[in-house]
């Protein structure tokens, strides 16, 4: 798990090349569209674009993360290892840490405040199409999204503080000469408080990322009738 300036092998460099192309292709379309949320949204649309702007600058963030880290992620007895083959392990093992965590964590917080967003143009579309005013002011739905982040920041900083590599791991041959960090997932049953802070960080992110798909779907489904309803009318 020291810090590696070794040269990537032709399977690595393939695996950082390609999500490289598509870290940057994120980053310069979430850099257009913070610029296009912040010259062109209409004045009744203002409160809205605060969240819009938000779920932009968390990706933006995410995958300029992605990049600097860059994982190849294996299961090992148990254990969920990452095998960092970005810029960051040539500078410092801690930075690769972190930045993994706050990727893994902004991408889970972004499906938060899609969430959000839908909800709140659920209920504030027809009223706002409606009246020409706004329904909700921005110091609230600023206070909503401070509020999503709590479980977001709990489960980052548990993220970055990886569990010690079991011997058998240090001396495994794929993982010779490279850095890689363990989340030991193992325990005795599921309500053990054995290695419980990575099993809770990495529940709360795939508990996020089941959930906000069907939900906004259905969520989508209902401002679509909403939209279909305010036309007809």
């Amino acid at each position: 798990m020291q810090l590696s300036s070794e040269d990537l092998s032709y399977g690595d460099s393939l695996h950082f090349l390609f999500l490289s192309l598509i870290d940057i292709s994120a980053i310069a379309i979430n850099l257009i569209l913070i610029a296009a949320i912040i010259l062109s949204t209409p004045p009744i649309l203002k409160n809205y674009s605060v969240l819009l702007l938000l779920i932009a600058i968390l990706d933006c963030n995410a995958a300029l993360m992605s990049l600097l880290s860059t994982v190849i992620i294996e299961n090992m007895d148990g254990a969920v290892v990452y095998v960092y083959v970005g810029p960051c392990r040539l500078i410092h093992a801690e930075l690769c840490y972190a930045a993994l965590a706050i990727h893994v964590e902004l991408i889970g917080e972004s499906c938060v405040l899609l969430l959000i967003s839908f909800s709140f143009r659920l209920w504030s579309f027809s009223s706002t199409l409606s009246t020409g005013t706004r329904t909700d002011n921005r110091a609230k739905l600023f206070f909503i999204c401070f509020i999503a982040t709590i479980p977001a920041v709990i489960a980052m900083v548990t993220r970055t503080s990886p569990s010690p590599p079991p011997q058998h791991l240090l001396e495994h041959p794929d993982l010779k000469g490279r850095l890689f960090s363990v989340f030991n997932m193992t325990a005795t049953h599921i309500l053990s408080k054995e290695n419980i802070l990575p099993r809770v960080s990495i529940g709360y992110v795939m508990f996020v990322y089941l959930t906000a798909s069907p939900i906004l779907f259905v969520l989508r489904r209902r401002l679509l009738r909403k939209i279909q309803s305010l036309i007809t009318s």
